[in-house]
């Protein structure tokens, strides 16, 4: 998603009832990799509509979307699981260059 279309979700006089992962995102400011690990520790549970498929595309409620907003408890599980996304993530990635460079 491109900042034109990031600003027109953002500035919208109503948003669209069902959000895609990386439009949650936006509004909870949380970057699409983020949102993937927010909805494998299972905050999300609550906002998926339906029952996709594991590998298939995740709708979420906008009106979830945004009360999690401002849920200060929600938002700091969910900022705690991004940190220790990018902890693991860039551990992992650090363990890999120095194998490669061995």
């Amino acid at each position: 998603m491109d900042n034109h279309q990031k600003e027109m979700l953002l500035t919208a006089p109503r948003l669209p009832a069902r959000l895609n992962l990386e439009e949650a995102g936006i509004l909870l400011g949380f970057l699409l990799p983020e949102m993937e690990a927010v909805l494998r520790a299972g905050l999300l549970k609550d906002a998926i509509l339906g029952k996709p498929a594991l590998n298939g595309r995740k709708l979420v409620s906008r009106d979830v979307i945004l009360n999690l907003c401002s849920d200060k408890n929600w938002l700091h599980k969910a900022t705690l699981t991004v940190a220790n996304h990018w902890k693991m993530r860039n551990g992992a990635d650090h363990v890999n260059r120095h194998k490669i460079a061995a």
